[in-house]
């Protein structure tokens, strides 16, 4: 089996999730958006150990986003990376 992103399923695993963002279901929202970037971490988590950029753009949306669901995504995305030990500071 190998190990490449199918890029329709990752598209539905998002789709999903905001669509159960929009009809108010937080927990599926979360849980299929950290689905979302478990099947995409084996392409992020390299690119954000080289590149923290878009780390620090994340941080820049949730705080100043007035878009609930642009915020709520950040905030998935910085908690998810965080707890593998990546952040957008410099170590």
């Amino acid at each position: 089996m190998q190990n490449q992103i199918n890029p329709k399923f990752i598209e539905v695993l998002v789709r999903e999730s905001f669509d159960c963002f929009q009809r108010g279901d937080i927990d599926d929202a979360k849980s299929l958006l950290i689905s979302f970037l478990q099947q995409c971490e084996p392409v992020l988590i390299p690119y954000f150990e080289r590149s923290k950029r878009e780390l620090k753009e994340m941080h820049y949306i949730r705080k100043h986003s007035e878009d609930p669901s642009a915020v709520f995504s950040a905030d998935v995305i910085i908690k998810y990376f965080e707890r593998k030990g990546i952040t957008h500071e410099f170590k």
